[in-house]
């Protein structure tokens, strides 16, 4: 469970590569249930999938995102990160 940083509200962070147990309950109750919450990552009405043109600018509500990069491209890739809450001023 994470806090918010601007929201101050929780949010469950739970991912197959790095969640491996739910404190506080049984072994078999914390299984099954990220069991449940894995599964329920993967539905597709729930992920977003960008297509990319020359003009393409995406942002994401970072701590509560889940990346995941896919390798559809052919055309040589640039990477610029801009990140707002290190920016003065107006964008």
């Amino acid at each position: 469970m994470r806090v918010h940083h601007r929201k101050g509200r929780n949010v469950l962070y739970v991912d197959q590569g790095y969640t491996v147990k739910i404190n506080g309950i049984s072994e078999d109750e914390s299984d099954t249930l990220l069991e449940h919450l894995y599964e329920h990552a993967l539905r597709l009405e729930l992920h977003y999938h960008h297509k990319w043109d020359l003009i393409s600018l995406v942002g994401d509500d970072n701590p509560v995102s889940k990346h995941c990069a896919v390798n559809d491209y052919t055309e040589p890739v640039s990477y610029t990160h801009l990140r707002a809450h290190e920016t003065r001023g107006n964008l």
